[in-house]
């Protein structure tokens, strides 16, 4: 914000779980300041999508950011999950496809909340398909065991572009930055779109999303999905292998419920095993093979 040609700073308490941002202006055009007073809403929206606690700056280059290095707020509400579930229910039933892509290279967090949000769709009778490049993808064992039960889901990159068009819902799952996709074409094909994640949001997030649900203080994407189900409708009828595949999401990103978990990790956990999550196969996918552990065994 300028101040008599000036950058004033707001302050970011460190002791304190709030984030804040002051826009001032006192420039003479009307329509300047409009702009200024849009730009600070801007930039109060981004603090608090990455986790509160700092100050964000709109500038012409883009935000700065200060402070931030504090540990994430953990927020215990189930509103916020409650509301979004529905609202994300009332979308897609606009729609006749859904389809749920995560970032290259996907691990669990990626591949684990795709196939929530396939089972999401799946459940309100819409056509579903999670985009996985097998040639990349991190959680091979993971979707071979979901393969083993029946899901017939899985389609390629190229094979999304040629499925999406206007009555798609795309789903995006671990990521808000387009550019990072395992295809990003099929938004411009798209009638809607849905982002879901635990990151803290980058100057480059996909801004035009008809829903954006961000929640920093999440120990994964995988935690979020499992929300979004339990306080749905449709939270009595996830299969054990959904359950197990967002399960193994959580452990991942907590290193084994280490890092960053909060009560409402535990209880999303809880929920899943309440669905015959199955904790041996979770155990398994992280498990290293006899082959791998000879080379292991050799380097050493």
């Amino acid at each position: 914000a300028l101040l008599d040609g000036k950058l004033c700073l707001p302050l970011v308490d460190k002791k304190k779980k709030f984030s804040d941002y002051i826009g001032l202006d006192q420039l003479d055009d009307p329509n300047r300041a409009v702009a200024e007073a849009l730009f600070s809403k801007k930039a109060l929206d981004m603090a608090l999508s990455r986790g509160g606690d700092q100050t964000a700056i709109h500038s012409d280059n883009g935000y700065i950011y200060f402070g931030g290095v504090s540990n994430r707020t953990n927020d215990n509400s189930k509103v916020s999950p409650r509301q979004t579930a529905a609202s994300i229910a009332t979308l897609i039933k606009k729609y006749s496809k859904v389809i749920v892509v995560g970032h290259k290279f996907s691990d669990y967090d990626a591949v684990g909340p795709a196939l929530g949000m396939h089972f999401f769709a799946d459940a309100y009778g819409l056509e579903a398909y999670v985009v996985l490049d097998t040639k990349t993808t991190l959680s091979l064992p993971l979707a071979s065991h979901v393969n083993e039960k029946g899901f017939m889901g899985f389609v390629t990159p190229s094979k999304a572009e040629d499925i999406c068009d206007k009555n798609t819902v795309v789903v995006v799952v671990d990521t808000q930055r387009k550019q990072l996709l395992d295809t990003s074409e099929i938004f411009d094909k798209a009638g809607a779109t849905v982002v879901i994640d635990h990151h803290r949001r980058s100057d480059d997030y996909i801004s035009n999303a008809n829903i954006s649900y961000s929640s920093p203080s999440s120990s994964s994407t995988c935690e979020m999905v499992a929300e979004l189900i339990e306080y749905s409708t449709i939270q009595d009828n996830l299969p054990s292998v959904i359950s197990t595949a967002l399960l193994s999401g959580i452990v991942l990103d907590t290193k084994d419920f280490v890092l960053r978990t909060s009560r409402r990790t535990f209880e999303a956990a809880a929920y899943l095993r309440k669905k015959s999550a199955n904790t041996v196969t979770v155990k398994r996918f992280f498990a290293d093979s006899i082959d791998t552990y000879k080379e292991k065994y050799n380097i050493v």
